[in-house]
């Protein structure tokens, strides 16, 4: 028996909100010391994020890949955000943290 995706997931929105918390981060940090490497896994979550809600709203074959990179991403992301005391670095950990649970949900 296949597993169903659940017809009640808040992907979209959840997607949306991590890669708005993010631009916000690197935009509200990106002349900060000490908080490149933050940055350079924001964009990078951001990317992934954003390819992953295309690949989503498109139905295209390759969503279920997306979803693991975007989950990847997401995951180096919230380890590099939780390790600092800035609210935007925490906003986006949990804006983070909120995508890969999603998707563990989806792909239950």
């Amino acid at each position: 028996m296949t597993s169903l995706t659940p017809l009640k997931s808040d992907y979209i929105r959840v997607l949306e909100q991590c890669i708005a918390d993010c631009q916000k981060f690197v935009k509200n940090h990106k002349y900060t010391r000490g908080m490149e490497k933050c940055i350079d896994v924001c964009q990078l979550c951001i990317g992934a994020c954003v390819e992953c809600l295309a690949a989503c709203e498109a139905g295209r074959p390759d969503r279920g890949k997306m979803m693991h990179i975007c989950m990847n991403a997401c995951q180096k992301c919230l380890d590099e955000c939780e390790k600092h005391n800035n609210e935007d670095c925490q906003r986006c950990a949990h804006s983070c943290k909120n995508c890969i649970e999603e998707f563990k949900y989806i792909m239950a």
